[in-house]
């Protein structure tokens, strides 16, 4: 993989900030979609500081743009400010979808925040009728085996409407093998 040197890093992201500003007068909206872009640049590897300066200066944001820095507070160990967004978000009206709350749970079950992510698996179907996922269900069952009860996990295995999946069962294994014995 190039590895470019951090001025190029720096002129890159000058370039699609630019990029970000200018397009509203040629493409109607690409602003957003670039502007999204550059939030998931930064959220994705944990820099999240960067991402949410970015989003900051946004004018306009969607679901999308929510989500990425959602994500990236959870990869981060940063759930309460990822809980935060994401009630943030339900106020202004932006509508969660099936990858958002996905992002919201994980974010809850890396930071250990049981009740929250209950809640908020709960609260789905309100949001435009989102229906659970396996997803969302192998969500739950790492919050559950992250936070050593064990009883909830075999619970939402077996009254989930789907058959766990192989990348359940390595959830379910990372995080029993993450618990002090």
């Amino acid at each position: 993989m190039l590895q470019l040197p951090a001025s190029c890093h720096f002129v890159l992201e000058w370039q699609i900030c630019n990029m970000a500003k200018n397009s509203t007068a040629t493409l109607p909206g690409a602003s957003l979609l670039l502007w999204n872009a550059l939030v998931d640049m930064y959220a994705t590897p944990g820099k999240v500081l960067a991402a949410k300066r970015v989003f900051d200066l946004m004018r306009k944001r969607d679901e999308v743009t929510c989500t990425s820095l959602i994500a990236g507070y959870g990869m981060q160990g940063e759930g309460e400010a990822a809980i935060k967004l994401f009630k943030e978000m339900i106020n202004l009206q932006i509508k969660p979808d099936h990858v958002t709350m996905v992002a919201v749970q994980s974010s809850c079950s890396h930071c250990g925040l049981v009740i929250e992510g209950q809640v908020w698996f709960k609260k789905m179907r309100s949001f435009d009728g989102i229906i659970p996922h396996l997803e969302h269900f192998s969500c739950m069952v790492d919050l559950y085996g992250r936070a050593g009860l064990l009883n909830k996990v075999k619970e939402t295995i077996t009254r989930m409407p789907y058959k766990p999946s192989a990348a359940m069962w390595a959830t379910l294994l990372g995080a029993v093998g993450s618990m002090e014995v």
